[in-house]
């Protein structure tokens, strides 16, 4: 009976599907908009498998009734009703959009069997490049088990279903996010889900992302991770180093996350699972590398095409480039490189040999203009090692124009030197090779050649023109030193003119004779004769020849007024120029007794000073008066009196306190005074504390702070100590810029925390620095480079034992100057090994302590409270 009953079954399947091809019994027709084809159906078909059907057929039915379709194509409306029919609807792979659009027609006649076709073919289909197109529909038509299937099949190959977003053409913001916002994905690392959606707008498959990086979890990654997250700004890289620095050592962080951007803190990967086993992960990379980019040249039909992460990685420049609007369809004109050329970059940059024959000089020189262009200093380094390396008689002249052209040190100094060294032998070549005067000058120019006769230079000059291997000569001609040839020779240089020979002989025979040339040597030619020294002693000593001339008013010959002074002093002009050479000068020539010698750079209290250490008076200086001694220094220096000079500097060496260090370094840099500076440098290295204390409450100059903040050995326990001092002076407008001493901070040397403390660094530079630190802690290459106007020492300074009270002097002083000092008390408390139950009374006090004038004695009481 069961059997009868199902073979009837199929029987009436069977006869429904055969009546679908029975046009003669149809009586329904359908029509289309913008589209001739009708389709006709039986209406009681229709009306058995749809309740819409049977509204909209019953009432006014005749027969060939005609019904419109506005919102459905031919072809899916003839899907349906083959459904209706049943007949079986057979999906190619990549039907997913027809699945979709006949589900919809299906949803809009409430035909649930053709529903569930289409849902079913679309479940096998969650893992293709259509599953964001799936999840898209899920959601619109509320479709809970085709939207649980597809998360599903994120969380358990998130590595695939990431693979197949990168090849999809377009991608929806809030789609995504709700991707990367599921829990417990099969991913090993929260950066790899970071890079799918970095991948996706960079190659712009994704035309916003606030949502998608909301999703992200920061805070699970590593610090170096996060630095090469190029969607984040370099503040919110801040805000979340900060995080991470403060879950790391589980402390408050020192700035707060952004509010777009995810708190969470743990990972989501499976435990226990051993991804590297897995391929997907390796597939997953594999599809992020193959995102290329074609370069394309100028006047060549050669293309290029190398992966856009691996130059990103390699070059600064090529990121820039990339970053934007770039897409993987556009093409990089490139109209100054070579192919060849170009090639030979790439292939430095994937870590082929780079191998240029000895002989292409040319070539290397372009590889390393490619190099520089590009910021790529492996492949420039390798490019002008080879040059140097390579230097012969041949190519001395190229190497040298390039080597001025790329501002390369190293090569100029190796092609002089060469020069120096083998000058017959680069002439003699350079007799066959084109040269330039500009360049020739300075191989000309230089001091010592291997040559023996001046004469021989200019030989190789006139032979060069002759040959027209020069297009000018001026330059070179300038560099011969004609006043060092014998006369017969000047006489056959064709080169000069007659006058210039002429001007030139009466030179070498005015030198001959010790007389004055009647001729003037023309200016466009040297004057070099590489003869006398000249050195006079001016000094003479005046003890015992002053005592009775003191006090002697009447034979003072000699009145000096002084600038904005009524005050007039007099004096002897021959005590004055028996003392000092520039007296004797300037009361020279037409200087009558009724002349008077106005001073307009030196106090009158200064210059009396002057005049009783000529007059042999005692000096006396007191202690504190440092200022007065680098006055008298600077008069003394003015009218070349040494005794005086060597007082002043003497006073300044023995009277070095930690008060006036900034100061008399200052004048020592002016003086050029090697023992004062020297002093100076060995003072602060040895007080370190006690110099910062005393000097962030005056008036600095950065370029002669940043010379001491250079100095290697320090007496100070952290390099941030150092950076916090600047920080107070430039919050306080007591050093006029502080770019010079902060390039002398050693922010490697600092931990994260620190660093983000530092407010003369931006945000960029921040990060910089942190992913440095972050590198030298694990011995990896860094993936930021550090700003050249940064310091890259890594080295600590400290030196030898500091003080300890200099030390607490130092931060009581910092904690009442700075300006948002609340702050930086955590750190200090670290620093100092505050206690706990210390801390609130230490606030307290310092809040009150900052009400006050900060001077001396309040440092010093508050000192006594807090050390005590």
């Amino acid at each position: 009976m069961a059997r009868q009953t199902i073979n009837n079954y199929i029987d009436l399947i069977q006869n429904i599907s055969a009546s679908f091809e029975d046009e003669n019994s149809k009586d329904v027709c359908f029509t289309f908009r913008d589209s001739s084809i009708k389709l006709k159906a039986h209406k009681f078909l229709l009306e058995t498998a749809s309740p819409v059907f049977k509204t909209m057929l019953s009432g006014n039915f005749r027969e060939n009734f005609e019904v419109k379709i506005d919102d459905i194509h031919p072809n899916i409306f003839k899907l349906l009703l083959s459904g209706i029919y049943l007949k079986e609807i057979n999906f190619k792979s990549n039907d997913v959009k027809i699945a979709a659009d006949l589900y919809n027609a299906a949803e809009k006649y409430d035909i649930q069997n053709i529903r569930d076709i289409c849902v079913r073919f679309m479940l096998k289909k969650c893992l293709s490049p259509y599953i964001n197109f799936i999840y898209t529909f899920a959601r619109v038509f509320d479709l809970e088990l085709l939207q649980d299937t597809c998360e599903n099949n994120f969380r358990d190959k998130t590595y695939a279903v990431c693979s197949e977003f990168l090849k999809t053409k377009s991608l929806k913001d809030d789609i995504l996010a709700e991707f990367l916002g599921l829990e417990d994905l099969f991913i090993k690392s929260e950066f790899d889900l970071y890079m799918t959606l970095e991948i996706l707008v960079e190659t712009k498959r994704l035309s916003s992302y606030s949502k998608s990086l909301s999703q992200i979890r920061f805070l699970s990654m590593d610090m170096q991770k996060v630095l090469s997250c190029d969607l984040l700004s370099f503040e919110e890289k801040c805000q979340v180093l900060s995080n991470i620095d403060g879950k790391r050592n589980y402390v408050e962080p020192i700035m707060q996350m952004p509010e777009n951007l995810s708190k969470e803190t743990e990972p989501r990967c499976f435990p226990n699972h051993d991804y590297d086993e897995d391929d997907s992960r390796y597939c997953f990379w594999i599809t992020i590398l193959l995102i290329y980019v074609t370069f394309v040249f100028k006047d060549s039909e050669v293309e290029i095409k190398a992966h856009k992460l691996v130059l990103e990685n390699a070059s600064p420049v090529f990121k820039s480039m990339f970053s934007g609007n770039f897409a993987e369809d556009d093409k990089v004109e490139i109209h100054d490189i070579k192919p060849d050329i170009f090639q030979v970059l790439m292939n430095g940059i994937y870590l082929r040999p780079v191998s240029i024959q000895e002989s292409d000089l040319e070539f290397a020189a372009d590889l390393y203009y490619a190099a520089e262009k590009y910021d790529i200093g492996d492949i420039r380094d390798l490019s002008s090692s080879f040059m140097i390396k390579n230097c012969h008689s041949g190519n001395i002249h190229f190497l040298l124009k390039k080597a001025k052209m790329f501002d390369l040190t190293e090569l100029k100094f190796a092609c002089k030197n060469f020069f120096l060294k083998n000058t017959y032998e680069v002439l003699c070549v350079h007799f066959r090779l084109k040269v330039d005067d500009d360049t020739y000058s300075e191989l000309f120019a230089l001091e010592g050649l291997r040559i023996q006769s001046e004469f021989e230079l200019y030989l190789a000059l006139q032979q060069m023109w002759k040959l027209k291997r020069l297009a000018d000569y001026t330059k070179c001609l300038k560099q011969i030193r004609f006043l060092t040839m014998d006369i017969r020779f000047v006489l056959l240089c064709d080169l000069l003119s007659t006058e210039e020979k002429c001007a030139i002989i009466s030179n070498i025979e005015a030198r001959t004779y010790n007389d004055t040339p009647t001729i003037p040597m023309p200016s466009h030619l040297s004057t070099e004769t590489n003869s006398h020294n000249f050195n006079v002693n001016v000094y003479k000593n005046l003890i015992g020849k002053l005592s009775n001339m003191i006090t002697d008013e009447t034979r003072k010959d000699v009145t000096f007024v002084f600038k904005d002074s009524e005050e007039e002093i007099k004096a002897h002009k021959c005590v004055l120029e028996s003392a000092s050479p520039v007296f004797k000068s300037m009361f020279s020539g037409n200087f009558s007794e009724d002349d008077k010698v106005e001073i307009e750079d030196i106090k009158p209290d200064v210059f009396q000073i002057l005049l009783n250490g000529i007059y042999l008076i005692p000096i006396s200086i007191k202690e504190s008066d440092v200022h007065l001694a680098a006055d008298l220094y600077y008069a003394a220096e003015k009218y070349d009196i040494e005794d005086i000079r060597n007082l002043s500097s003497n006073f300044m060496i023995k009277n070095c306190h930690a008060g006036n260090v900034h100061l008399l370094f200052q004048k020592a840099k002016m003086f050029n005074l090697t023992e004062l500076e020297k002093t100076c440098k060995n003072y602060f290295a040895q007080n370190t504390y006690a110099v910062l204390a005393s000097h962030i409450g005056l008036l600095v100059k950065d370029d002669t702070l940043s010379e001491l903040f250079a100095l290697e050995n320090l007496r100070i326990k952290y390099e941030f100590e150092l950076y916090l001092a600047l920080q107070v002076m430039s919050e306080r407008n007591i050093i006029d810029d502080h770019s010079k001493c902060l390039k002398q901070i050693r922010f490697l040397t600092m931990n994260t925390r620190t660093v983000l403390l530092c407010d003369l660094i931006d945000s960029e530079d921040k990060c910089y620095i942190i992913s440095n630190i972050e590198a030298l802690k694990y011995h990896e290459r860094s993936i930021l480079e550090m700003p050249s106007d940064i310091s890259t020492e890594t080295k600590s300074r400290l030196w030898g034992s500091f003080s300890e009270p200099q030390r607490q002097r130092f931060w009581i002083a910092i904690l009442l100057r700075l300006d948002d000092y609340t702050s930086y008390l955590p750190i200090f408390y670290k620093f100092m090994n505050i206690p706990e139950e210390s801390k609130q009374i230490i606030e307290k006090t310092v809040q009150i302590a900052r009400e006050d004038q900060v001077n001396h004695e309040t440092i010093t009481k508050l000192k006594g409270i807090i050390f005590k």
